[in-house]
């Protein structure tokens, strides 16, 4: 039986950050992973929330191609697709400006 009762967003003691757990995870078994944070989204279109960016980022998820991997240009698109284009204009809204 699986123990779904843990805290799978620390890492466990002795662990750095939870980052550095996933990859030394892999690596004991010989693979590989690019992740992907709400963060990277954010930085790309400050205008999501945080669940907005969450969502992009399960959808590349499900619908990626291995053929061309995931990449700055695959997260944009698909938060455009997702949320329509984001504008300069809009940042400025939000900030008063």
């Amino acid at each position: 039986m699986t123990d779904t009762s843990d805290d799978t967003t620390t890492a466990p003691p002795g662990i750095e950050d939870i980052d550095t757990y996933v990859f030394r995870l892999l690596a004991k078994h010989r693979k590989i992973a690019a992740i992907w944070s709400i963060e990277d989204m954010k930085a790309i279109r400050p205008d999501l929330t945080e669940d907005q960016a969450w969502e992009i980022l399960q959808q590349v998820e499900s619908s990626h191609d291995a053929e061309n991997g995931i990449s700055w240009t695959t997260l944009e698109a698909s938060a455009d697709d997702l949320f329509g284009p984001f504008s300069e204009t809009d940042e400025d809204e939000e900030g008063g400006l």
